[in-house]
């Protein structure tokens, strides 16, 4: 062990010593302040690494690969399968069950090419986990600062903030626990009377269909697995199952279409959070 100094004077110079302080200066910044930002910005005290069978890491991979200049064929029909069928779907579904110029949740935001036309008409607030998800949706709607990163698990928002939320082909992805406590979380956070829409695909849907085609034609041929999209995981059964999933998150389904709109890919199903019209509160199922 070394003795303390006991005579002579330190070598370190003085302007050393004020560049170690102003060091431990902005590492105290970057620890503390920056850390306080970052969690304002990721809008979750509750922010996990994981998210059901995919990580959060994973996802924001996921959306890296979307935003690269380059993409797939698969990628080019999935962005013109969004902007021009999907978004007619979503347009329709909005205005029906949506008072123009109410507030909305977009929960698991994504690229947001679907959003381009009901944020000039609703003030829609888009949340996702990606930073690369959300980079795409500000590049997609350029209009809408209502941009935070969030978890759909978590949601820091105070109870009744929105007047609705939607949650658009991200439910599949996750174990039928994960999403009744999805769509618990978004229930919170709507105004007594407020409506979820999601989109929904099923198991005898076209897209789920033609996927599992070029799988198994890719393993025959290619002789390896072509992994086009996270798994799916839940796939909805039918309207029974849906209700059923609704019934122990307390919603009501009030609307439910599968058919040639979106080209019998995705069910469009409506959920509603019940007021007691006797006494003007809360159902409580």
């Amino acid at each position: 062990m070394l003795s303390a100094r006991t005579y002579g004077h330190s070598k370190m110079r003085i302007e050393d010593v004020f560049l170690s302080v102003q060091r431990l200066a902005e590492l105290y910044t970057k620890a503390v302040v920056m850390n306080k930002r970052h969690l304002l910005m990721f809008q979750s005290s509750g922010a996990r690494e994981q998210t059901a069978l995919f990580s959060i890491r994973e996802w924001d991979e996921y959306w890296k690969k979307k935003s690269s200049a380059t993409g797939s064929l698969y990628d080019a029909f999935s962005a013109f399968y969004r902007k021009v069928i999907i978004r007619r779907q979503l347009n329709y579904f909005i205005k029906k069950h949506f008072t123009l110029g109410g507030s909305l949740l977009h929960a698991g935001c994504g690229s947001g090419q679907v959003d381009t036309d009901i944020n000039r008409k609703y003030s829609i607030t888009a949340l996702d986990v990606s930073p690369h998800a959300l980079e795409l949706y500000r590049k997609f709607n350029r209009d809408n600062p209502r941009v935070v990163r969030g978890d759909i698990f978590c949601l820091s928002f105070k109870d009744d903030t929105f007047d609705g939320a939607y949650n658009l082909g991200v439910l599949e992805h996750f174990t039928e626990e994960d999403i009744m406590r999805i769509l618990a979380e978004l229930r919170r956070v709507i105004k007594p009377g407020g409506k979820i829409l999601v989109f929904w695909p099923p198991e005898f849907g076209l897209s789920v269909r033609v996927l599992k085609m070029i799988r198994v034609v890719s393993r025959a041929i290619l002789r390896r697995e072509i992994k086009l999209h996270p798994d799916e995981v839940t796939l909805a059964k039918s309207r029974a199952h849906i209700e059923t999933i609704g019934v122990k998150a307390n919603l009501k389904v009030v609307d439910y279409y599968f058919g040639l709109r979106d080209c019998f890919t995705q069910i469009a199903v409506v959920f509603s959070k019940s007021i007691d019209t006797h006494s003007g509160q809360e159902h409580r199922q």
